[in-house]
């Protein structure tokens, strides 16, 4: 229990930090979201905007025509209720201007969100070209990497083969000299322990 208690928690190997675009410090990711929210939100508005416009032509169209219907009326009544067909022509007249502020309203609206939908494509289409190019240079890292993994496993495979055929030629010919010395030398050698062991080539080390 000692042990497991003294031992140290692994560390956590941490995520590379994501790929920041634009000063506000947002992902690529988080950028192009917000941009396609904002152009849904804009859409809606450019909807709602519309139908507040067709809805006000309707009413003025209404308008229009009762207008009409209360100026049948007065021309049957003979002017017998000219004061009342007044009231109503100011409150329709009133009522006209305030639909076509209302109208000339929506539509410089319709035209500034028509703007801003426009550039807010052209921002998400500028954002795809940003991350397709740092996806690309990515890939362009990570197959660098690769080729240059390849080629040091390559040179190690080479190191490694070389140190082999080496040590296979100095044991090959410690085994030949061991092979070609005359019978008796080598008890000799052993009598004699202060003569140290032949060297590579079979030539005797000096004393």
């Amino acid at each position: 229990m000692a042990d497991k208690k003294g031992k140290k928690p692994k560390p956590k190997r941490e995520k590379p930090p994501p790929v920041v675009v634009g000063e506000e410090g947002m992902t690529t990711e988080e950028l192009f979201l917000k941009t396609q929210m904002h152009i849904e939100s804009l859409e809606r508005q450019f909807v709602q905007r519309t139908e507040e416009m067709t809805q006000a032509r309707v009413e003025e169209q209404e308008l229009r025509e009762k207008c009409e219907q209360l100026q049948a009326d007065y021309e049957n009544t003979q002017k017998e209720r000219f004061d009342i067909i007044s009231d109503f022509t100011r409150q329709h007249k009133a009522m006209q201007d305030e639909l076509i502020n209302r109208i000339t309203v929506l539509e410089n609206t319709i035209c500034d969100l028509k703007d801003q939908l426009e550039l807010s494509r052209i921002a998400l289409e500028e954002t795809r070209k940003d991350k397709d190019q740092i996806i690309a240079q990515k890939d362009k890292e990570i197959i660098e990497q690769e080729q240059k993994m390849v080629e040091m496993a390559d040179e190690f495979e080479e190191m490694l083969k070389d140190t082999l055929e080496k040590m296979s030629e100095r044991i090959e010919n410690t085994v030949q000299s061991t092979m070609t010395e005359p019978p008796g030398k080598g008890a000799a050698a052993q009598g004699d322990s202060s003569t140290p062991p032949p060297v590579e080539g079979g030539a005797p080390a000096p004393a």
